[in-house]
């Protein structure tokens, strides 16, 4: 008797441990629900880790902090430099001007042609609408979107 209950603890932890792997791994490595591989799945589980640890880690939230105040001082820097540069026309509706330190799009929405992109997160449908002649938005971003 006690062999059949430790045979079937060990059953179900085997079934309890392949679900939390399939509930956890799956959704890193498979795009947007679907049987398709992440192109990229050895950068996209090291990012994930990484963001994991440094908003877990007070230390290294420290570190980004002050690297974000140096970030933020550069790029104010880098648009008043842009401030003279005049806007060029990349597409109807959309203007833009750039330097070697940054770049600046400015949308006129209702002169735009939109194209929309959906996505599907967690049973959740994100719609995304870009400027017609831009690329499709990252999947991250609506994945960030449906959070």
């Amino acid at each position: 008797m006690l062999l059949f209950i430790k045979r079937k603890l060990v059953l179900m932890s085997a079934l309890l441990g392949s679900y939390l792997v399939v509930t956890i791994v799956s959704p890193l490595i498979f795009i947007n629900n679907t049987e398709s591989i992440r192109p990229n799945v050895g950068q996209y589980i090291a990012s994930k880790i990484t963001s994991f640890i440094e908003e877990n880690n007070p230390m290294i939230a420290q570190k980004t902090i002050e690297q974000q105040k140096e970030l933020k001082q550069k790029a104010e820097v880098a648009l008043k430099n842009l401030e003279t540069t005049p806007f060029s026309v990349v597409t109807k509706g959309v203007y833009a001007k750039s330097n070697e330190m940054a770049s600046v799009r400015e949308y006129v929405l209702n002169e735009i042609e939109w194209v929309e992109y959906t996505f599907d997160v967690k049973g959740k449908k994100i719609i995304i609408k870009v400027p017609k002649g831009e690329s499709a938005p990252p999947l991250g971003l609506a994945e960030k979107m449906a959070e």
